[in-house]
């Protein structure tokens, strides 16, 4: 069994992280996390029962977190960060 979204629902994910991305740095002029912030958004993945450590990836959104940890207008589906 798949325990992940669909391609297109993990493509929709994917687009808005990026636009909140794009807009949080547009508005706010920051666009990577300190490393603390980083590693406290993973510890917390690494709790939550949607994690797929062999992938570092989230099965809620699908993204992989290794990259939307580090953006400061990213942020957890199941809003954890």
């Amino acid at each position: 069994m798949n325990d992940e979204p669909s391609l297109p629902d993990q493509a929709k994910n994917i687009t808005k992280t990026a636009y909140d991305i794009v807009k949080g740095f547009v508005f706010n002029g920051m666009l990577i996390v300190p490393p603390e912030v980083k590693k406290a958004r993973i510890d917390i993945c690494r709790e939550c029962n949607r994690f797929d450590p062999d992938r570092m990836k989230c099965n809620e959104c699908g993204c992989f977190l290794v990259n939307k940890v580090k953006f400061s207008a990213a942020h957890c589906p199941l809003r954890l960060w």
